[in-house]
């Protein structure tokens, strides 16, 4: 019996690279995936700028991107989003288990941290976010209502696909934490930790034509930071550039690695009166940076050899609680509550030998070094930002240098480190 389902399965994938058949092969572990790319950019920029106040204008189209993969027994959902951060997405994950069959476990929400963009949810109790302002929550609901359709289409548009991996370098990246005499500020430490690791997963049919491509980098989006214009900065510019390379509507989705202490290498600080010739080489600056992730990002695509065969599929997700510290260094935009604990939730997907960890809040290098280690998995994929964003997440001994990222985490020392690492280990070994 098993020789002749391998036959089926091999006459199956066979014919479909012959083009000659579209339905789905025998094995109900068959890989399905599909994918939707949705235009986000809000029609009235009023009070929509995260940092403050109104955009001035559109300078580059935000967008959602949604990827479905499946089996008959299990489907995944992860959609990105061209905005600075997510809020609590309880809410519409819960509506897209009861609207759509989802496991509520099952489905990953991230923004791209584009810093010229607007955010959507509400922040956790204990988190340390930007406040949404009443327009804000207008467009949540806006985005979650076109986020249930583009899911729903992303699963209709599923066919049967192969899955490959790699991981390229790229060295566009500077750690942040600078050191002064009044401690550490965001600024530029060419001698600090820094990952220059760039991971790329492919998702193409059995005829060879893409559908979607997830990768993942750590590099906050802030070179149009301070112009006060609608922006996906240079993740967003990315992206684009490599749907356009691939075509057949394919869809690049974006996630931040341990972006916690990364910052773009040609970062500046921007300022809205900029006189127009500095703000058209800021802009400039920004489409060379996007294009290079970009490029090599589609470099690191033909070193993949695609897999064909059965996917095993699996989501978890674990919440852990932490005492709260009040964070410093916010901005007038940002919010804490007062509150004893915040929740910081977990989320893991594996897809055979790939695993994919979300955590809810910005990561350090060194705790995403110290993750792989303790998966014994250098190819694990960490996701910032993963279903909400209570803030700055680092490593403890971040702690006892004062990093920009410590006294910014609304978690006191010795707890999410420990938890974060024995939680995922636990996950990593039930399925």
């Amino acid at each position: 019996m098993k020789m002749k389902q391998q036959i089926i399965r091999w006459v199956a994938t066979f014919f479909a690279a012959l083009g000659l058949v579209t339905t789905s092969s025998a094995s109900p572990e068959t890989l399905q995936v599909g994918s939707v790319k949705v235009d986000i950019t809000p029609k009235d920029l009023t009070n929509l700028n995260s940092m403050g106040g109104s955009f001035k204008q559109v300078s580059d189209p935000i967008f959602m991107r949604t990827l479905v993969i499946k089996n008959q027994h299990t489907k995944l959902a992860i959609t990105t989003l061209d905005v600075i951060e997510v809020g609590d997405m309880m809410p519409v994950r819960q509506r897209i288990a009861d609207e759509l069959g989802f496991k509520v476990e099952n489905v990953l929400i991230a923004p791209t941290h584009t810093h010229s963009s607007p955010r959507i949810g509400n922040v956790s109790a204990g988190a340390s976010a930007h406040d949404g302002s009443a327009e804000s929550k207008a467009f949540t609901e806006v985005v979650y209502n076109q986020m249930i359709q583009a899911i729903k289409q992303a699963e209709s548009l599923s066919v049967d696909a192969t899955m490959g991996m790699a991981q390229g370098q790229l060295d566009i990246n500077i750690n942040r934490d600078e050191a002064t005499d009044k401690g550490y500020k965001i600024g530029r430490n060419p001698a600090g930790i820094s990952d220059k690791t760039l991971q790329v997963v492919q998702f193409n049919t059995l005829q060879g034509k893409p559908i979607a491509i997830l990768y993942n980098y750590a590099i906050h989006p802030i070179l149009t930071l301070g112009m006060g214009d609608l922006s996906s900065d240079l993740t967003g510019v990315a992206s684009v550039y490599i749907e356009q390379q691939l075509g057949d509507n394919a869809v690049a989705l974006f996630t931040q690695g341990a972006v916690a202490d990364q910052n773009p290498r040609a970062w500046a600080r921007n300022r809205a009166d900029d006189d127009e010739q500095t703000k058209l080489k800021n802009v400039t600056n920004m489409r060379e940076v996007g294009k290079t992730l970009a490029e090599q990002t589609l470099a690191t695509l033909k070193t993949i050899t695609p897999q064909v065969g059965d996917a095993r599929l699996s989501g978890q997700e674990k919440v852990i609680t932490c005492p709260v510290q009040q964070t410093e260094n916010k901005l007038a935009t940002m919010t804490q509550a007062d509150v004893s604990t915040v929740g910081i939730r977990l989320i893991m997907f594996k897809i055979n030998n790939f695993t994919l960890a979300g955590v809810s809040g910005e990561v350090d290098t060194p705790l995403l070094h110290k993750l792989q280690q303790q998966l014994s998995n250098p190819q694990l994929m960490l996701v910032s930002m993963a279903n909400d964003r209570v803030g700055y997440l680092p490593e403890d001994a971040a702690y006892d240098l004062g990093t920009f990222a410590a006294k910014g985490s609304p978690v006191v020392k010795g707890c999410f480190e420990s938890k974060m690492l024995q939680e995922f280990k636990m996950m990593n070994e039930s399925k």
